[in-house]
């Protein structure tokens, strides 16, 4: 009895623990800052009739303790974002993909993609330091307006090159096992969607944020059967 009781014990110790890969969920802290900035300033609804006006009283308000806020918090979320790209190469790399076409097409797309997003939130940022920074000079709404159509545009872009790191990455694993199958298939679809963000002038942004979300945490705590 002791050494039936003794082998149980020793096989029990012997189990590797399950090794999370923690950063991995960089994709998902990228998405969480990003909700945060939506919360922490809205913006202006362009829409509006008179948007212009409150474009200025947007400018009005502004604290510079608030910028200081949403610029840190967008630096974060963009390094956030390379490392999770990267780690989604790593991944990729350990399944067995080969370097090349695909991978470096990928990490191309995720730094275009982070630069994308670094210039998107400069427009606005840069409009609200300017304007709390001198006393002499203030930024028109309309000046304000055509900065926030600006910051649209290449938000656009942004989605359109993460589409390109979401597609490559459901077609690296298509045949690797690098993602389970359902996040491969997922991947090819969100990815065409995201990557026409441009050319159909469309915003598939929830589906990218989405896809980040599910892969950060997929990635985390799955892995491949060769792993």
């Amino acid at each position: 009895m002791s050494e039936s009781t003794s082998t149980t014990v020793e096989t029990s110790a012997q189990r590797p623990a399950r090794a999370y890969d923690w950063w991995s969920l960089t994709g998902l802290v990228f998405v969480v800052i990003y909700i945060l900035l939506v919360v922490i300033d809205p913006g202006v609804d362009t829409s509006e009739k008179n948007a212009p006006a409150k474009a200025r009283e947007w400018l009005d308000d502004i604290e510079t303790s608030s910028l200081v806020l949403q610029g840190a918090l967008a630096m974060l979320a963009i390094a956030s974002l390379v490392v999770f790209v990267h780690r989604v190469d790593d991944r990729l790399a350990a399944a067995g993909v080969a370097e090349g076409r695909l991978r470096s097409t990928l990490r191309t797309a995720g730094w275009v993609a982070a630069v994308m997003f670094m210039i998107d939130g400069s427009f606005v940022l840069g409009a609200g330091i300017t304007e709390t920074a001198s006393d002499d000079y203030q930024v028109s709404g309309d000046a304000m307006l055509a900065l926030q159509g600006a910051s649209a545009m290449t938000w656009a872009f942004a989605i359109t090159a993460g589409g390109v790191v979401v597609l490559c990455a459901g077609l690296a694993a298509r045949k690797t096992g690098a993602m389970p199958a359902w996040l491969m298939w997922a991947s090819l679809v969100i990815g065409v969607l995201c990557a026409l963000a441009v050319p159909l002038m469309a915003m598939p942004t929830p589906l990218l944020g989405l896809w980040l979300v599910v892969t950060s945490i997929a990635f985390t705590v799955w892995r491949p059967a060769t792993a």
